[in-house]
């Protein structure tokens, strides 16, 4: 983005990028996406990566003129997926080679935003910050009071009360892109042991989803892992010792990716895709059996990302026109 690009914003944003599902493309081109578009029975469709596993205008910050109401889509995801499919592309071409600085950043920032970029996670995000907005302790009131104008409302939940929904929509959404910054979680996965594993060719074919990380327990205990397919043939891995990493590598393969496919398909909330229909009855018997929980359900009273201080009551206009100088 820039004053004198004349290039359009692309209001198509993709929760499950292209450069992953076109992994799963026969011919580099189509892929097929498995759906309940009519009730609980599941259909198969052919179509091309960029045509699934979007929603128009997902990441939109509202309120804004059209190139800062695309910020995040463009300078933050659009960033991460392009570091990532370079760390794809190294760790499918050669296995076992250590990534470079931002190729290891922007994979972990994948692997975090694919747990939190989807349309549920975003809306859920919203509400609870919608619903928490005005909420108070008294120490942010005894703050507000002392720092408060005549003309200011009686109250500090008063006053957030009259900041417009649209600004309090965009502090949702920078709190979402803020799940990935190199802390806590992130940081933890960026230091883990990482491998890929490629499995043999009479075994199945690895499905995805909407949902594609399997999580193995608390990221802190020694036998936690994180598996994803990254390939039909090809599996990311990340744990926290060289026995896990065993562990996982020995398993046998036909029963490793048959677990794989079942864990990656109950956990769908929309698709499943693979790289043609013969999987139909596995999906049509598993699909959505144990969806993804949605994690900003778990958020805490007041949930982090910018947001009014009292104690900057004094420049309040200035902070409501935050996101007009600084969008993300």
């Amino acid at each position: 983005m820039g004053g004198a690009s004349t290039q359009k914003p692309s209001w198509r944003h993709h929760f499950i990028p292209e450069f992953y599902l076109k992994r799963w493309s026969l011919g580099g081109t189509k892929l097929v996406q498995f759906s309940r578009p009519y009730g609980s029975t599941v259909k198969p469709k052919t179509l091309s990566p960029r045509e699934t596993g979007f929603q128009d205008k997902l990441y939109t910050l509202a309120g804004l003129d059209p190139e800062l109401a695309q910020a995040l889509e463009e300078q933050y995801f659009q960033k991460i997926d392009g570091a990532a499919a370079d760390a794809l592309a190294r760790l499918h071409a050669k296995p076992g080679s250590e990534l470079t600085k931002r190729e290891r950043v922007g994979w972990t920032q994948f692997l975090v935003s694919l747990w939190t970029r989807n349309p549920e996670e975003v809306e859920a995000t919203k509400q609870v910050y919608a619903a928490n907005w005005t909420k108070t302790t008294p120490k942010m009131e005894e703050a507000y009071f002392s720092a408060k104008r005549p003309n200011d409302p009686p109250t500090f939940a008063e006053y957030l009360a009259t900041v417009s929904k649209e600004f309090v929509e965009r502090n949702a959404m920078l709190a979402l892109a803020n799940r990935g910054k190199p802390l806590h979680s992130t940081l933890h996965i960026a230091n883990m042991k990482w491998g890929s594993l490629k499995t043999p060719f009479w075994t199945e074919a690895l499905l995805t989803s909407d949902r594609p990380i399997i999580r193995y327990g608390g990221l802190a205990i020694d036998d936690a892992y994180i598996v994803m397919p990254i390939r039909p043939k090809h599996i990311f891995f990340s744990v926290n010792t060289p026995y896990a990493g065993r562990a996982l590598i020995e398993q046998e393969p036909s029963k490793l990716v048959a677990e794989m496919n079942k864990q990656v398909t109950q956990q769908a909330h929309w698709f499943v895709y693979a790289t043609t229909d013969r999987p139909l009855v596995f999906v049509q018997e598993h699909m959505s059996q144990k969806p993804a929980p949605i994690i900003a359900k778990k958020i805490k009273l007041f949930p982090s990302g910018h947001r009014i201080n009292p104690r900057a009551l004094r420049r309040g206009e200035q902070l409501r026109e935050y996101y007009r100088d600084i969008p993300i």
